[in-house]
């Protein structure tokens, strides 16, 4: 989380004009150095809180909000007491906001103490952040540098946002030299030094260790005298570099000095990046030019606060939009994208400006595979070219790729299927003079062989009967599909070499070209001598 740069000067130059050193080094051993004397409410204390503006200590209970708040001066006088108007569960001083807050029981949230004219409490405020712990009784503790309550609960740390109280994270605590059996059931406390922010007390063996806040791992210890109270739930604090445990006993706060005091430096540096920066600590990053603090351990151990002057200059992005045919492709940053990875992101190292890094983004639109189908009826002896090949009776189908001819420049690919219609049948029947197709219920047009296939007039039925000796032939038409017939002899020479030099009835034929004899009313033809034929349709005698 990014503090605000004015709340961080605030709170470190609060630390300076009180002496108070925020970023300090545990004590081995500590000594108990100052006591409270509480004179009412319970020995059920949830929190102590100092105010280092006024220099007093605020002391809170659990358990009701009629029970008191009590001021007293650093040196351990009372000062007020008054009921405190909250049942809270942790108290501390705020140094952003300069107020005195603390976690009310339950889901009750955060609430802030409203001072009087002389910084004492008023017994009353408001709650600025509803929401529950980890616990209904946990204590919290104020991380006023990153702006977030700290708690403590079945062995694990937990971090909230102070606004909104919601949980950030959860981390088990661990390399304890003793069991989690042994620490104070619910109350956490926040030390402010760097890699050792959290406090947790072990009231069996009256020690005090500090543990990283990022990872849970056990960090130092700093002893207690035996005789420290065992507080294990509640009666627990941390404020002005010391550990306070309320001894139900004597009825007062002590505090011992768990802390050593140092002084802090300060130093400035300039910075640039590419899109981000972490910071010296490796507990920021920041994304956007600004100046920032940042705070590391010195040479002493003490805080070494940096103001870093920094530049983050963006990240160069672009976008190639792009349209391929489906089995074309493109090339970027020596990657190849086509219909299977039509998308893609490709960074261009220190290709940007400032020396960044290019990042270009792949969108590529592809075209449909055009296909076409050609579908059509032939005759049996009928063909079509599709794309320069030709397709008959004996290759019906096949496919075609036509080479960028759909709309778009793009290969069209052509299915051909053919219907080839059946083969006409151009065999003749030939009997005497009568031709007859052997296809039928087709179109017959006759014609002339003799005369260059010249039609012959009229004759366009199944059979033709011959009149002169020629060769003759038939075009036949089915479904639109036509054919012609081989040319047929009708000879009548045979006959005429038979007539007498005087012209003479020398055979009779019926129009099927058969001998017959002489039927009076019956379609005939007489054959004469001299070659001549005369058709009689009807005769009398």
């Amino acid at each position: 989380m990014k503090t605000p740069i004015h709340t961080l000067f605030l709170g470190f130059f609060i630390s300076l004009l009180n002496a108070n050193c925020y970023a300090q080094s545990p004590i081995p051993n500590a000594s108990l150095s100052l006591t409270l004397q509480c004179v009412s409410g319970t020995a059920n204390r949830a929190g102590i809180a100092y105010n280092p503006n006024q220099q007093y200590y605020y002391s809170v209970n659990a358990g009701a909000n009629s029970y008191p708040i009590e001021t007293f001066s650093n040196t351990g006088t009372p000062l007020a007491s008054i009921a405190s108007g909250y049942s809270y569960r942790g108290f501390w001083w705020n140094p952003n906001t300069s107020t005195a807050e603390g976690k009310v029981y339950s889901s009750t949230g955060i609430g802030q103490q409203y001072l009087d004219p002389s910084s004492f409490p008023a017994g009353n405020g408001v709650i600025i952040a509803p929401g529950s712990g980890p616990d209904i009784q946990s204590c919290g503790d104020y991380d006023w540098v990153d702006d977030e309550v700290l708690y403590y609960f079945s062995g694990s740390i937990y971090r909230y946002n102070r606004l909104p109280h919601t949980v950030i994270s959860s981390t088990p605590v661990t390399g304890l030299p003793v069991a989690i059996s042994n620490l104070n059931t619910n109350t956490a406390a926040y030390t402010n030094i760097p890699g050792m922010e959290i406090g947790l007390y072990d009231y069996v063996t009256k020690a005090l260790y500090f543990i990283n806040k990022a990872t849970g791992a056990y960090v130092a210890t700093c002893q207690l005298p035996f005789t420290a109270p065992a507080a294990s739930a509640f009666q627990m604090g941390f404020e002005n570099d010391h550990l306070w445990l309320f001894n139900t006993s004597s009825y007062q706060w002590e505090g011992y000095a768990a802390v050593n005091s140092c002084s802090s430096s300060t130093s400035s540096i300039t910075e640039s990046a590419c899109v981000s920066y972490t910071s010296p600590s490796g507990n920021n990053t920041w994304t956007v030019s600004n100046v920032y603090l940042d705070t590391i351990p010195n040479a002493t151990g003490c805080d070494s606060v940096i103001t870093i002057n920094l530049t983050v200059n963006p990240e160069v992005t672009s976008i190639i939009d792009d349209t391929i045919c489906s089995n074309g492709s493109v090339m970027v940053n020596g990657n190849t994208y086509d219909a299977l990875t039509p998308t893609g992101t490709e960074t261009f190292s220190g290709a940007g400006s400032f020396g960044c890094d290019s990042i270009v983004t792949i969108n590529l639109t592809v075209l449909p595979e055009m296909t076409g189908l050609v579908q059509d009826t032939i005759c049996n002896n009928g063909s079509i070219i599709v794309n320069g090949n030709t397709y008959d009776a004996l290759t019906p189908t096949g496919t075609e790729v036509l080479t960028g001819a759909s709309s778009f420049g793009c290969d069209s690919t052509v299915t051909i299927s053919l219907t080839v219609l059946p083969t006409i049948d151009v065999t003749l029947t030939s009997v005497g003079a009568i031709l007859t197709s052997n296809e039928a219920g087709a179109t017959y047009q006759w014609l002339d062989c003799d005369n260059g296939n010249a039609i012959i007039a009229a004759e366009t039925n199944q059979s033709y009967t011959a009149t002169v000796t020629g060769n003759y032939a038939v075009l036949i038409t089915v479904n639109g599909c036509s054919d012609t017939s081989s040319c047929e002899l009708v000879d009548f020479t045979g006959i005429e070499e038979l007539l007498n030099s005087e012209k003479e009835l020398v055979m009779i034929i019926d129009f099927m070209g058969r001998q017959t004899e002489f039927k009076p009313n019956t379609p005939l033809i007489f054959i004469y001598s001299d070659g001549t034929r005369k058709r009689v349709m009807e005769i009398e005698h």
